[in-house]
């Protein structure tokens, strides 16, 4: 492998966790709509599904160019 497809294996992983993490907070914010205090771990759990995408992006950038 080369150091790209490493790079590429690594933030598409990093993709994965991000966005099971934030849709499993989502989903239990979801289910037990607690107080004004989780709003914020709601928001910050939109914000880590939201930008898992960008780190398979970055991802490719460096497997094409690496």
């Amino acid at each position: 492998m080369t150091t790209g497809e490493i790079i590429f294996a690594v933030m598409v992983a990093i993709q994965g966790l991000l966005f099971v993490v934030g849709l499993s907070i989502i989903i239990a914010y979801a289910i037990k709509k607690l107080t004004k205090k989780s709003d914020k771990l709601y928001l910050t759990a939109f914000i880590l599904w939201g930008i898992s995408p960008l780190f398979s992006m970055i991802g490719i950038f460096f497997e094409v160019f690496l």
